[in-house]
């Protein structure tokens, strides 16, 4: 099958976790035999990854009228795929809807990440009429939809009216490059959070979760990587600042701000961790629990959404309830104080992940829906 992905992200070009997710199963789909190309639009490039094909064009410089000068280059793009190499379907993303309007001359399916409007509708906020409009109309007109998780799914049928039901399959990784450590490498003491630091991952709780653990236990510290934001709610250009100035004198001490680093080193930072947090408030299926529990990571989340759809709780994870930091900074410190319990749920998080987040499982998944939906036409 020859399987076309659109979209406004893939890695080394500038991207969150869409990109990388488009690419894990794009190599998943091109290890089990399919072909797979990758169309986008944004910043030139054109380049070959572990077999598939990436090809993204330059943005139009036009005010107002650039966005469907682009969208008329796309759909030119896709419709020679088709033409001339025989491409047989095309998947896109939902946020921000790259996929409205187009007629690729073949089945054109969207996967839901978590589009503008699913995000805005989970944290109460705003968001602008053309994005709504783009979503919709790239959710309504796809010959079908799937979600990386049942809540997200379920959300985005009531928040866009969708009339069939929507698909489940999750996010994917490489449960081969996420491996866990041996003994040695393990810091006892060592509390990681992996993401942009921003309001809507729950960054801002950190300060009083690591307060908390930082009175509880003297020798925990708090280690922070990933892109810093500017926050929306106060004007901050740092939400690290804010986080920052609401530690506790101990905890500030102790906590280290590394920076966004490579997605290539990423993996080492969490190979050493005894402890991942994720105090997330909106999300859709986030690929950095994912990885944790690849390296066999003890992860702590809140119990909210998505969160029961990948850890299953007191068995491969501690979920707490939303907001309560308290709660998510006790189950840190029974943790870090209790190495036979999170060496279990190190254990059974890494063995979920290979039996149903792992590339290959999701790239069998999606080339059965693919073919469904072939199938309906």
């Amino acid at each position: 099958m020859h399987i076309v992905f659109l979209t406004y992200e893939y890695p080394p070009l500038p991207s969150g976790g869409i990109g990388t997710s488009i690419r894990n199963l794009g190599r998943a789909l091109v290890a089990q035999g399919h072909r797979v190309t990758v169309v986008g639009c944004g910043e030139a490039a054109e380049f070959e990854d572990r077999g598939v094909r990436v090809r993204f064009l330059a943005s139009t410089r036009i005010r107002k009228a650039g966005w469907f000068a682009d969208r008329l280059r796309i759909q030119k793009q896709l419709r020679a795929l088709v033409r001339a190499e025989g491409a047989e379907i095309v998947e896109a993303h939902d946020w921000l809807g790259p996929s409205a309007g187009l007629r690729p001359g073949c089945p054109l399916v969207v996967r839901c990440n978590g589009s503008a409007v699913y995000f805005a509708h989970v944290l109460r906020e705003q968001v602008r009429r053309s994005v709504r409009w783009l979503e919709t109309v790239s959710l309504r007109s796809a010959s079908g939809v799937a979600a990386v998780s049942r809540f997200t799914g379920e959300v985005t049928r009531q928040l866009f009216r969708l009339p069939r039901p929507v698909e489940v399959i999750p996010n994917g990784i490489d449960v081969e490059k996420f491996r866990p450590p041996q003994p040695h490498e393990v810091d006892g003491n060592m509390v990681l959070y992996v993401g942009t630091l921003v309001r809507k991952k729950g960054v801002l709780d950190l300060s009083a979760i690591f307060s908390a653990v930082a009175d509880a236990n003297p020798d925990a510290r708090f280690v922070l990587v990933g892109r810093d934001a500017k926050d929306k709610r106060t004007g901050s250009p740092s939400t690290w600042t804010l986080l920052q100035d609401a530690l506790s004198p101990s905890a500030r001490k102790r906590a280290s701000y590394l920076g966004p680093k490579p997605y290539t080193e990423v993996q080492e930072y969490v190979r050493k961790a005894a402890v991942c947090v994720f105090p997330s408030y909106a999300e859709a299926l986030p690929l950095s629990w994912l990885e944790a529990m690849a390296c066999a990571k003890p992860v702590v989340a809140y119990d909210f959404g998505w969160a029961p759809e990948v850890i299953e709780a007191g068995m491969s994870g501690l979920l707490v309830p939303l907001g309560d930091t308290s709660a998510f900074a006790q189950a840190v410190c029974d943790l870090l104080v209790g190495p036979q319990q999170a060496c279990a749920l190190g254990r059974a998080a890494r063995q979920r992940v290979e039996a149903v987040f792992s590339a290959d499982v999701v790239a069998r998944q999606s080339a059965a829906w693919y073919k469904r939906v072939l199938g309906g036409r």
